[in-house]
């Protein structure tokens, strides 16, 4: 595994809880996710093939990668995945060595995506992700569009999914899970350069009680 930049997070911190749980649930993630139907991955891979944006050798930052959904989707998708040159990153050791194990990304980086990341610029194809959002408060949200505008190419594309929020709704809560309005996303897309080519809505998953919970897909190019 090839180490980022060094981490350190606040004691007591939001993030440092959100570090604590994904390490403690890294080895049984992978049958959890397949227990409610987590389809979200499926849905931005397929996306971004059926736009034609994947091409075989392309360079691919899956941020946040977790045991490494999204990467083993862009791999089976089709056959120009098995020519992807894929980074995938994450907060947490655990998850990431579960993804090391399937042997499915390239290069493995441990990173608060919060943070200045550890990637050239200018130099990817496609940075996406699945599952992070909800993490992200609008602010961290907005401090991790601008650093993956700045790893992408000119042309490149910006792809996740997120909690969509009500319009007007008030912020969430610090305890709860993050949503955010498709507003301010484009907002966001717009201060940073990137040009929206399609959002699309989709069941995302069953809770515990049975709801289906939807998630937004946003794709946009720089």
């Amino acid at each position: 595994m090839h180490n980022g930049k060094p981490i350190t997070l606040e004691a007591g911190s939001r993030q440092e809880s959100i570090l604590a749980e994904y390490e403690n649930m890294a080895e049984g993630y992978d049958s959890g996710s397949e227990e409610c139907g987590w389809n979200a991955p499926n849905i931005l891979a397929q996306t971004l093939y059926d736009m034609k944006i994947v091409a075989p050798d392309i360079k691919v930052v899956d941020f946040a990668v977790g045991t490494g959904a999204l990467t083993r989707a862009f791999r089976e998708s089709d056959e120009t995945g098995q020519s992807l040159k894929i980074t995938a990153t994450d907060l947490s050791p655990a998850m990431l060595e579960q993804c090391e194990k399937k042997g499915i990304a390239d290069h493995l980086i441990h990173q608060d995506i919060t943070k200045p990341w550890s990637l050239p610029k200018g130099a990817t194809d496609i940075v996406a992700a699945t599952g992070v959002a909800e993490y992200l408060t609008d602010n961290e949200l907005g401090k991790v569009v601008k650093e993956a505008v700045q790893t992408l190419k000119s042309g490149g594309v910006l792809a996740f999914t997120f909690l969509p929020a009500a319009e007007g709704a008030p912020p969430s809560k610090p305890n709860e899970q993050q949503a955010h309005q498709i507003s301010y996303v484009q907002r966001l897309f717009e201060r940073n350069g990137i040009e929206l080519q399609t959002t699309k809505d989709f069941d995302a998953y069953s809770s515990k009680d049975g709801t289906t919970i939807q998630h937004t897909l946003v794709v946009g190019m720089t």
